[in-house]
């Protein structure tokens, strides 16, 4: 069995209504990071998103956001999130393609309509 390199992480852009899955977002990016496991995510700066992110850059983890260009504009990330790496595509699709190609396993957390399109998007790709 060939070990995990690099996780890409579907997750909501708020923060939802329960404190504890933000902090459990976070926890997981940090153990990503601790285990040396790139982290790729959905480039944003609040919500869940933002906690991974969070969890990775405390631990000095790899992480890459990804983004479209007609959200960059409007959903830019965090200023304070310093990510590694920043990939913009031209649409959605293209985006979840690119993402799920480049790891080797997917972390699905709490998230709304966005995160469940992602996740049945992986299963028919």
């Amino acid at each position: 069995m060939s070990q995990i390199k690099t996780v890409v992480v579907f997750c909501g852009g708020s923060a939802g209504r329960k404190e504890i899955f933000t902090k459990e977002a976070y926890r997981a990016g940090q153990e990503l990071a601790m285990n040396n496991i790139k982290v790729i995510y959905g480039g944003g700066g609040e919500g869940m998103m933002k906690a991974v992110a969070d969890g990775v850059l405390a631990e000095d983890g790899y992480l890459i956001g990804t983004t479209i260009q007609s959200l960059f504009g409007v959903e830019r990330p965090d200023l304070a999130i310093k990510v590694s790496k920043m990939e913009i595509f031209q649409t959605m699709y293209e985006r979840k393609v690119s993402m799920t190609k480049q790891a080797d396993a997917v972390l699905v957390l709490p998230g709304g309509l966005g995160t469940m399109d992602e996740l049945f998007e992986l299963v028919v790709l």
